[in-house]
């Protein structure tokens, strides 16, 4: 049998590494570009993100080459807090706006409840001040 011998092209310029790892970055580059130019991520263009240490970040000890519905919600739930999309009235409402309609912080009754009146709610002070002490 005779070696094949090719020259692996892309846009009319040639490839200098193995197909495999360049379709590889290629797909990781595609999934990146589509994630960055999201409407929600607008803000995030605006600024100087580590983008390599963000995923590493959010991927977290897992090996890249195992999935498992534990560490898929691991990374959702980081991801979800990274763009700031924690399950709050103001987001419910975006989904189901007749049912949240008029409502206000659950836990003080007193505002609307959106990402950063999580942090500054006066009910949730102890529960923060635990949070900063235990990972102390």
């Amino acid at each position: 049998m005779k070696n094949i011998h090719y020259t692996l092209k892309w846009n009319n310029i040639e490839v200098e590494q193995s197909p495999r790892k360049f379709i590889s970055q290629t797909s990781k580059v595609k999934g990146f570009e589509e994630f960055f130019n999201l409407a929600r991520n607008v803000k995030y263009r605006r600024t100087n993100v580590d983008w390599k240490s963000t995923f590493e970040v959010l991927s977290g000890d897992e090996l890249s080459n195992v999935t498992t519905f534990k560490s898929s919600r691991r990374k959702a739930e980081k991801i979800k807090f990274l763009m700031e999309e924690l399950p709050t009235i103001e987001q419910m409402k975006k989904s189901l706006p007749d049912i949240y309609d008029n409502w206000l912080c659950p836990v003080c009754s007193n505002v609307i409840e959106d990402f950063n009146h999580i942090w500054s709610c006066v009910c949730h002070v102890n529960i923060l001040q635990k949070i900063v002490r235990d990972s102390q």
